[in-house]
């Protein structure tokens, strides 16, 4: 019998041996071509071109390297030699990723002239007509004569005193296309556009650009306040390279009526909105926002530095519609939450596109959350797209709430 049993089982083993695994037809990748399925980011992505990522073949060592899309660091900037965004040795020429334009006051004619984002002005000054030159003590008078198409410029000074658009003394006041600039030595504390029941305010079309909000001051360095009734009072806001430091709620927008917030009556302040290249640095309070907004339609913000901010970074509450573009930015030293989208009434629904990807975003805080609505009546559910991570977080109610977020998708850098 143990005879018997002997055969059988080294019959069992042979038949094993021969239609097993390891004799099953293997792959030939001179026939049949290498397989690569596994690809992992090479992290060596450049502000001029993509990164890659390599892939071993699944039955050699073959290797195989492609570019990964949507991997070029974006608005790169060098100073000495080494971009201050991520660190990596400048090409050589240097290249400018953007471009932005500055402003010198010459013997009381104007001239511009391309900066680099690295800071380095490049190209010829050029002759502009058409400014009105004001001081700290011109600004202003200059202010309450604006007319449509004004274009005004801050020259050299330290402009300590709130201005005011629209304070003219006039009941109903519309401006169409105005152009604020200012000089690289002008330091303006705060510039409002304030609406109230005696005075109705309207903008159609304003930017301000190149200008320096700087102080350790209670306001905001650029704030509209709308009047409820007046549907989208300011429309076509660029903020344009400019740089908010130490300034409470460096950009702010709210709607009132009879001293109470408004915002819940389901009217915009700002249509169209642009922030682009702007650095917003240094908000020490556990309640102001570098960005608060209550009501806009159309919103871009691109290209801009915020850093060491207290509590929220982007704050956006009550009614928001149509696109909202969130690239190319850099977070960095935050203490709350870094997208706070809130709705509040059933009044407040909304069509909204939303597209918040390519930012660079350090290390969070562990109080920090990436929020975006606060009750039902929030109609679109929010998508982060990819983005770049210091640290890529973990699907989490702690740091990510009504949002959807793909680690698998992000970029670490």
């Amino acid at each position: 019998m143990k005879k018997i049993i002997t055969a059988i089982v080294l019959t069992l083993v042979l038949a094993l041996g021969m239609f097993g695994c390891n004799n099953a037809p293997k792959h030939d990748c001179n026939a049949e071509g290498h397989v690569f399925i596994r690809y992992t980011y090479d992290d060596n992505a450049t502000c001029e071109q993509n990164g890659t990522q390599t892939s071993k073949c699944e039955h050699c060592n073959e290797t195989k390297t492609v570019e990964k899309e949507g991997t070029k660091e974006p608005n790169c900037s060098y100073v000495n030699g080494v971009c201050k965004w991520c660190s990596r040795q400048e090409p050589s020429p240097h290249v400018c990723v953007y471009n932005m334009e500055t402003y010198t006051i010459v013997d009381g004619n104007v001239y511009v002239q391309n900066k680099c984002s690295c800071g380095e002005k490049t190209g010829t000054p050029t002759l502009t007509e058409g400014f009105t030159i004001v001081t700290p003590e011109t600004a202003q008078d200059t202010l309450n004569a604006l007319t449509d198409n004004a274009k005004i410029i801050f020259s050299s000074g330290n402009y300590s005193n709130d201005l005011f658009i629209g304070a003219n003394g006039e009941q109903f006041v519309y401006y169409e296309n105005i152009t604020i600039v200012g000089t690289d030595d002008a330091y303006i504390k705060r510039i409002a556009t304030i609406a109230s029941e005696e005075v109705n305010i309207e903008i159609d079309g304003i930017t301000f650009k190149n200008l320096t909000l700087k102080g350790k001051i209670i306001c905001d360095g650029i704030y509209f306040k709308g009047w409820s009734g007046m549907l989208s009072a300011f429309k076509n806001v660029n903020v344009l390279g400019c740089s908010f430091v130490d300034i409470y709620s460096q950009f702010r927008a709210d709607n009132y009526s009879n001293g109470e917030n408004a915002n819940h009556d389901g009217e915009y302040v700002i249509e169209n909105l642009k922030l682009e290249n702007c650095v917003f640095k240094g908000i020490n309070s556990s309640l102001a926002s570098s960005v608060a907004i209550n009501g806009v339609e159309n919103l871009t913000v691109t290209g801009c530095l915020f850093e060491d901010i207290d509590y929220d970074v982007l704050q956006i509450n009550h009614r928001l519609g149509g696109t909202v573009i969130i690239k190319n930015n850099h977070f960095k030293d935050y203490g709350a939450r870094l997208f706070n989208f809130n709705a509040y009434l059933a009044n407040e629904l909304y069509d909204v596109t939303v597209d918040i990807s390519y930012n660079y975003i350090y290390d969070i805080t562990p109080n920090c959350v990436y929020k975006y609505g606060k009750c039902p009546y929030t109609t679109t559910e929010l998508t982060l797209g990819v983005n770049y991570w210091q640290t890529i977080p973990e699907i989490s109610e702690t740091y990510f709430q009504n949002i959807k977020f793909t680690p698998s998708e992000q970029i670490r850098f």
